[in-house]
């Protein structure tokens, strides 16, 4: 992982606790276990079985050296994990080979147990994916998923955060194309063409269509500050340009109608 994925596009190579701060919760399930949970005559959890199980191995050689290195990974990679037993679900040979039709109920007492709390632990810990403050939707997921693999693909180390300012890139341009059709659709063009009136109908369409972006628009760096510039001068020139066209149509209104009354008149 820190050779083939960095967190940042700048500076040398990432280190494993770096990556860890974007890590999922890492969760160690041991099956038909068997070993009494003890140690220095004491009982302990699985979670400190787990932690024991990372501890460095004492001693020289490659061997030593490699079974170290993997232990240090996994330290440093998942910051945050658990670990989980489960003794074999039935004693009986011949009840285990056909294990897929024994009702649950009928199970080893300690398995059910267990795997109730496995399965509490994944329901109260399981967490949207996000980055930052910012939870993930599908379509963010998608996009930083290709931008990995477009990475990848290309011969290039990805990026994390490179990978999520494209997603920021292409969620606030979405928000800004929905926000600047919601300031259009809103504004109110039955108003008289008079300066308060005009404003006052511009001022209900600009918080609609900002509504309509920040419910959108992720994150807090450059991109969402570039599209909200954007969106401000959209606003102004949409409403200079309709109250142009407004007082426009209403001169001409004014003009025929004197038109009409010199007629008449004469």
């Amino acid at each position: 992982m820190t050779k083939h994925i960095r967190v940042r596009a700048s500076g040398g190579k990432t280190t494993a606790s770096e990556l860890g701060q974007f890590s999922p919760i890492f969760v160690w399930l041991l099956r038909d276990f068997y070993l009494d949970l003890t140690e220095d005559n004491r009982k302990i959890t699985p979670r400190d079985y787990l932690e024991l199980a990372l501890r460095p191995v004492q001693g020289g050689g490659k061997d030593v050296a490699a079974k170290n290195e993997i232990r240090e990974s996994i330290r440093a990679l998942f910051p945050d994990r658990e670990c989980f037993t489960l003794v074999r679900p039935l004693n009986n040979e011949s009840q285990l080979q056909r294990l897929d039709q024994i009702p649950l109920d009928k199970l080893r007492p300690e398995f059910r147990s267990g795997l109730d709390a496995l399965t509490r632990f994944v329901f109260e810990r399981t967490r949207p994916k996000q980055m930052g403050a910012t939870i993930m939707n599908g379509p963010m997921l998608a996009g930083i998923t290709q931008s990995f693999l477009d990475a990848l693909n290309h011969g290039a180390v990805p990026t994390i955060t490179s990978s999520w300012q494209s997603v920021e890139e292409a969620e606030c341009r979405g928000a800004y194309d929905a926000a600047t059709e919601e300031y259009m659709s809103s504004f109110d063009r039955s108003k008289a063409p008079e300066e308060g009136a005009l404003r006052e109908a511009h001022e209900v369409a600009v918080q609609k269509a900002l509504s309509v972006f920040n419910a959108s628009a992720v994150g807090g760096g450059s991109a969402r500050q570039k599209y909200e510039r954007q969106l401000q001068t959209f606003f102004r020139k949409a409403f200079e340009d309709y109250k142009r066209n407004a007082f426009m149509e209403a001169d001409m209104q004014c003009t025929d109608a004197i038109h009409s009354m010199e007629r008449k008149l004469r």
